[in-house]
């Protein structure tokens, strides 16, 4: 219990940043409902670009290729996150 909490406040007191990922046809992440994507731990969707629109993220948004996803995660985490997130999506993230 005590590495958990340990963890959030690392969490919390660490600097966020808003970085944008796109995804590609046929990722593992294209044509899923977001909540139905493993997202890694201390990543947070706040806004998802779809062509001109802003879309509201919420679990039963189908995510579809071009689709831009904003997320908001840890600065220390950041080459991580890119990383994983590289790996679901088929593009470099932004």
């Amino acid at each position: 219990m005590k590495n958990n909490k340990k963890a959030e406040e690392e969490s919390e007191s660490s600097g966020k940043i808003i970085i944008e990922v796109p995804v590609c046809a046929d990722s593992q992440i294209d044509n899923k409902m977001l909540k139905d994507i493993k997202l890694p731990e201390n990543c947070l969707v706040v806004s998802i670009k779809r062509g001109n629109k802003e879309i509201i993220p919420r679990g039963n948004v189908l995510i579809k290729s071009g689709d831009i996803l904003i997320l908001l995660v840890n600065e220390k985490e950041e080459a991580l996150m890119k990383e994983r997130l590289l790996n679901m999506t088929g593009k470099p993230i932004i």
